[in-house]
């Protein structure tokens, strides 16, 4: 009965991070996409850096969006999302800081 508690509280504490992450990725892709627009508005990047990544953007929010279709989050799309989210980061400042080379 304890273990079956247990596993039990353990399900939902684990349904329930995943449910909240959808608004914490949601701020988290919308703050990106701003700085690329402040990043551009500043010469910072060129207009073919800046279609790439908001085009990189774009599918992020597919992304989330799929994945949240159902409104519960598998390990698989979390992870999915999170990676998506910090790769876009990284791009974004080797874009700004121009160090990628064509």
């Amino acid at each position: 009965m304890k273990k079956t508690l247990l596993v039990l509280i353990l399900i939902i504490n684990s349904v329930s991070l995943f449910a909240y992450d959808r608004i914490a990725f949601d701020k988290e892709q919308q703050r990106q996409e701003n700085i690329i627009q402040l990043a551009f508005s500043n010469g910072n990047l060129t207009q073919n850096e800046y279609n790439k990544l908001i085009r990189q953007q774009e599918i992020i929010k597919e992304a989330i969006e799929d994945a949240d279709l159902d409104h519960h989050w598998t390990k698989l799309e979390y992870d999915e999302v999170k990676s998506m989210l910090k790769k876009a980061a990284k791009k974004v400042n080797r874009y700004q800081r121009n160090r990628e080379h064509f």
